[in-house]
């Protein structure tokens, strides 16, 4: 994404800028770790669910 002309024109004009020194790119970077564990979350609860449900079909 940060290669594409449209991010690079964002980034070059004189209307965007952040107080904190945090670059777009560091932001997308960012959501992109956070959607990643949240889908890691969401896999291994499923997976959790699942061996309970197993565990609980050989105690019935």
């Amino acid at each position: 994404m940060q290669a594409s002309p449209n991010y690079k024109q964002i980034e070059a004009s004189e209307k965007f800028s952040t107080s904190n020194d945090l670059r777009l790119g560091d932001a997308v970077q960012a959501l992109m770790e956070i959607h990643e564990a949240i889908l890691n979350i969401e896999f291994y609860s499923q997976v959790e669910g699942q061996a309970y449900a197993f565990n609980d079909s050989l105690t019935a």
